[in-house]
């Protein structure tokens, strides 16, 4: 428009006056936290179990798992039945979703040779799991489906779960338990900090984040244990 005014096409631009609205910034959240500490954890545990126990059981199975094995959120939704190991509590972790660039989820192993590792899971988080799996394979039954194996899945039963929907869910529960903001990474964190406050020692949170590199544990043990 202001090409056809200097030339002298129209004599003053239509839109001079007009005022464009200003994108709107990204939300800065004063209330989110990079972890929990053990009592806002037990609270948001709690809150999901009421929330979700009864309908969404696989809810609250995810988020005590992303919280007790420190495992990524990708991580854990690429899980397969026959990656948990019940009776010696382990989770073999061999593989991941990401979404790429076209929004598209996507299964691939891990970027390191670090990322591929079994983890071990306590006894609670365990049984939790294996509830869950019962109560899976009922619906499975019921829908008169094949059941494809996967640990976390869409209302389908037969895909993997989209790996945006855990956040709306986390929001949920903060509010519900009148908690600080929290990413999902944040329960990665959350393991990590309460594992070394604990006395876990470096190399097995090492190896149990899956981190490349000591100097990424180190900075969260010194962080915490200094």
């Amino acid at each position: 428009m202001s090409t056809l005014v200097s030339l002298e096409v129209i004599q003053k631009n239509p839109f001079d006056k007009v005022t464009f609205p200003k994108a709107k910034p990204a939300p800065v959240f004063m209330d989110r936290v990079d972890y929990y500490k053990k009592d806002q954890l037990k609270s948001f545990l709690d809150t999901a179990e009421i929330l979700y126990a009864d309908k969404k059981y696989h809810v609250y199975a995810l988020f005590r798992l992303l919280a007790f094995s420190g495992m990524r959120k990708g991580e854990a939704l690429a899980l397969e039945w026959k990656d948990i190991n019940f009776d010696g509590c382990t989770i073999a972790i061999n593989k991941a979703l990401s979404v790429d660039k076209n929004g598209n989820t996507i299964l691939s192993t891990p970027k390191t040779k670090a990322g591929n590792r079994i983890v071990k899971i306590d006894k609670i988080t365990i049984n939790i799991l294996k509830h869950y799996q019962a109560i899976q394979a009922t619906s499975i039954l019921k829908s008169g489906l094949k059941a494809k194996g996967f640990v976390f899945t869409n209302n389908d039963l037969q895909s993997y779960m989209k790996i945006q929907k855990p956040r709306k869910w986390c929001e949920t529960i903060t509010k519900k338990a009148d908690l600080p903001r929290i990413k999902i990474h944040g329960f990665r964190h959350t393991y990590a900090t309460l594992s070394a406050q604990a006395g876990m020692n470096i190399k097995q949170l090492q190896y149990q984040l899956g981190h490349d590199d000591v100097q990424t544990t180190l900075a969260i043990y010194t962080a915490v244990t200094e």
